[in-house]
């Protein structure tokens, strides 16, 4: 493995590795049938960053976290109305409740980054998590770019990447931090 790759590696494990699930957790109280909850939910998807990061201006719409700042006010707030329409069933994984999500029932767009995040919230109130896929938008795709173009990766097309595609590269990585590490780290790979 490359040094620097590793070196990487080992910074997101000091830095991020063990805040993952604490600031999942966060908004796992709210009744998401309920307008406000909901609203407060997609609020927190957009605000709050995987790093923790949040906007304190809880009741504006005008700071959201530098990941999600092309969601405007009006787009978000009908995604808190969509979400309203997810049954939170029996989902066998986290690919089931994505699909969910972004079917055409509920509208999330896939491949959206927002869709992502608030499947990973939900997921994480379901106790479900990706772990066939990596999920690739934005700074993550650049990153996954990134290590394709150094050759520690083949990347297929697509906003799911099969999770082996990153084993040899990436090892002990979850599927969601494998998202978070490229995006984060986008420039230094």
């Amino acid at each position: 493995m490359d040094k620097n790759l590793h070196f990487l590696i080992d910074d997101y494990r000091k830095k991020e590795f063990s805040d993952l699930e604490k600031q999942l957790a966060v908004y796992d109280h709210l009744d998401l049938k309920k307008p406000d909850d909901a609203m407060h939910f997609i609020k927190g998807c957009i605000y709050m960053s995987c790093s923790g990061n949040v906007n304190t201006k809880k009741d504006s719409w005008e700071h959201p976290h530098p990941h999600q700042r092309r969601i405007k006010a009006d787009l978000a707030k009908k995604y808190a109305i969509k979400l309203s329409k997810l049954t939170m069933g029996n989902f066998k994984n986290f690919e089931e409740l994505y699909d969910e999500l972004t079917s055409e029932r509920i509208g999330f767009p896939k491949g959206l980054l927002l869709s992502y995040d608030v499947a990973l919230r939900i997921g994480h109130r379901l106790g479900i998590e990706p772990k066939d896929y990596v999920y690739i938008h934005n700074g993550a795709k650049v990153g996954a770019i990134a290590m394709r173009d150094k050759g520690y990766i083949t990347l297929s097309k697509g906003h799911r990447v099969p999770i082996d595609t990153f084993s040899k590269s990436l090892p002990g990585l979850s599927a969601a931090d494998i998202e978070i590490f490229l995006c984060t780290n986008k420039k230094k790979i």
